[in-house]
Protein backbone atom coordinates (compact mmCIF):
# COMPACT_ATOMS: atom_id res chain seq x y z
CA UNK A 1 0.00 0.00 0.00
CA UNK A 2 1.38 3.49 -1.34
CA UNK A 3 1.74 5.88 1.44
CA UNK A 4 1.74 9.47 1.10
CA UNK A 5 5.14 11.24 1.27
CA UNK A 6 4.10 15.13 0.52
CA UNK A 7 1.08 16.88 -0.79
CA UNK A 8 1.13 20.83 -0.90
CA UNK A 9 2.33 23.63 -3.15
CA UNK A 10 6.52 23.43 -4.09
CA UNK A 11 8.52 26.33 -2.58
CA UNK A 12 9.51 28.68 -5.09
CA UNK A 13 12.27 30.89 -3.82
CA UNK A 14 14.77 28.11 -2.75
CA UNK A 15 15.59 25.21 -2.91
CA UNK A 16 13.71 23.48 -0.06
CA UNK A 17 13.18 20.33 2.04
CA UNK A 18 10.03 18.11 0.09
CA UNK A 19 9.90 15.22 2.20
CA UNK A 20 12.41 12.66 4.01
CA UNK A 21 11.60 9.37 2.90
CA UNK A 22 10.29 7.70 6.35
CA UNK A 23 12.16 4.21 5.96
CA UNK A 24 13.79 2.77 2.74
CA UNK A 25 11.30 3.66 -0.16
CA UNK A 26 10.04 3.64 -3.39
CA UNK A 27 8.72 6.41 -5.47
CA UNK A 28 5.08 5.07 -6.37
CA UNK A 29 3.49 8.52 -7.92
CA UNK A 30 4.77 11.55 -8.58
CA UNK A 31 1.66 13.95 -9.61
CA UNK A 32 1.90 17.50 -10.33
CA UNK A 33 -0.28 20.12 -10.90
CA UNK A 34 -0.26 23.78 -12.02
CA UNK A 35 -2.60 26.01 -11.36
CA UNK A 36 -1.77 28.82 -12.96
CA UNK A 37 -2.19 30.14 -15.83
CA UNK A 38 1.07 30.43 -17.00
CA UNK A 39 3.42 27.48 -18.06
CA UNK A 40 5.95 27.03 -14.79
CA UNK A 41 8.81 24.47 -14.65
CA UNK A 42 10.11 22.23 -11.77
CA UNK A 43 13.09 20.94 -10.01
CA UNK A 44 13.57 18.18 -7.74
CA UNK A 45 16.86 17.12 -6.49
CA UNK A 46 17.62 14.06 -3.83
CA UNK A 47 20.50 14.43 -1.08
CA UNK A 48 20.71 18.09 -1.70
CA UNK A 49 20.35 20.69 -4.11
CA UNK A 50 23.41 20.48 -6.37
CA UNK A 51 23.77 20.22 -9.91
CA UNK A 52 24.92 16.44 -9.42
CA UNK A 53 21.76 15.31 -7.49
CA UNK A 54 18.76 16.78 -9.81
CA UNK A 55 16.52 14.06 -10.58
CA UNK A 56 14.12 16.20 -12.86
CA UNK A 57 15.46 19.80 -13.89
CA UNK A 58 13.18 22.26 -15.56
CA UNK A 59 10.13 20.32 -16.09
CA UNK A 60 7.85 22.38 -17.54
CA UNK A 61 4.64 21.97 -16.26
CA UNK A 62 1.77 23.61 -18.84
CA UNK A 63 -0.84 25.97 -17.28
CA UNK A 64 -3.94 24.62 -15.78
CA UNK A 65 -2.70 20.93 -16.44
CA UNK A 66 -2.18 17.70 -14.02
CA UNK A 67 1.07 15.44 -15.26
CA UNK A 68 2.37 12.50 -13.48
CA UNK A 69 6.12 12.53 -13.63
CA UNK A 70 6.39 9.08 -14.62
CA UNK A 71 10.50 9.12 -14.80
CA UNK A 72 10.96 8.80 -11.53
CA UNK A 73 8.26 6.42 -10.63
CA UNK A 74 10.17 3.74 -9.11
CA UNK A 75 13.24 5.85 -7.54
CA UNK A 76 14.78 3.48 -4.34
CA UNK A 77 15.11 6.40 -1.68
CA UNK A 78 17.22 4.94 1.63
CA UNK A 79 15.73 5.63 4.89
CA UNK A 80 16.25 9.27 5.96
CA UNK A 81 16.89 10.01 2.05
CA UNK A 82 15.88 14.03 1.49
CA UNK A 83 14.04 15.23 -1.41
CA UNK A 84 14.56 18.59 -2.52
CA UNK A 85 12.18 20.76 -4.92
CA UNK A 86 11.83 24.22 -6.32
CA UNK A 87 8.95 25.92 -8.26
CA UNK A 88 9.69 28.93 -10.72
CA UNK A 89 6.00 30.85 -9.32
CA UNK A 90 4.49 30.84 -5.68
CA UNK A 91 1.56 29.11 -5.35
CA UNK A 92 1.78 27.98 -8.93
CA UNK A 93 2.84 23.68 -8.81
CA UNK A 94 1.19 21.60 -6.28
CA UNK A 95 2.29 17.77 -6.01
CA UNK A 96 1.04 14.63 -4.38
CA UNK A 97 3.79 12.27 -4.19
CA UNK A 98 3.23 8.65 -2.72
CA UNK A 99 6.20 5.84 -1.86
CA UNK A 100 6.01 2.25 -0.82
CA UNK A 101 8.47 0.30 1.70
Amino acid sequence: MATVLKQGFVPDTTAALLFTAPSSTQIASFIVTNTDSSARTLNVWTGSATDANYIIKDEAIDPDSTVSLSKIVATALANGEEVFALSSAADALTVRVTGTA
